[in-house]
């Protein structure tokens, strides 16, 4: 059976303060897990906290996009995208931090984080020009039909 969260959201540079201690939940789980994302346990709750906070500002300039899934009430995992910074990059972007919380690994969540043939929703960074976009892309949200 397919893991299917309640919701999956973009999270804004606006909203990172309300939902960063959440985050920080799910990292701290991550790495006490093993997750080899560039920190090492045991990995403090102000840290993780700390750290998704220093994320603002890459989310206000549009060099970084946040999704986090919900169910019951609470994170069970998130991905970002990094966007290039060089010329001839902006149609790219790098999956950043993809965490799924150890109580909800091995149902499918990381599948719905990656999304085939999603020029709509790269298209619509600030980075990126649709026609730049390739028709088969990683990012986000709802599958899409290939």
């Amino acid at each position: 059976m397919t893991y299917r969260p309640d919701t999956v959201d973009r999270v804004p540079a606006t909203g990172l303060d309300a939902v960063a201690p959440h985050l920080a939940e799910l990292l701290v789980d991550a790495v006490d897990g093993g997750a080899s994302v560039g920190f090492l346990a045991p990995l403090s709750s102000s840290a993780a906290e700390k750290w998704w906070r220093s994320q603002a500002p890459a989310l206000a300039d549009g060099s970084r996009a946040l999704w986090a899934a919900r169910s019951a009430g609470r994170i069970t995992g998130t991905v970002g995208l990094g966007f290039a910074s060089y010329a001839n990059g902006r149609h790219r972007a790098e999956i950043v931090k993809l965490l799924v919380h150890r109580d909800a690994r091995g149902r499918g969540l990381g599948r719905v984080f990656e999304v085939p043939s999603a020029r709509r929703r790269l298209a619509r960074s600030p980075r990126a020009r649709a026609w730049e976009v390739p028709p088969r892309c990683v990012v986000v949200g709802r599958r899409c039909p290939p």
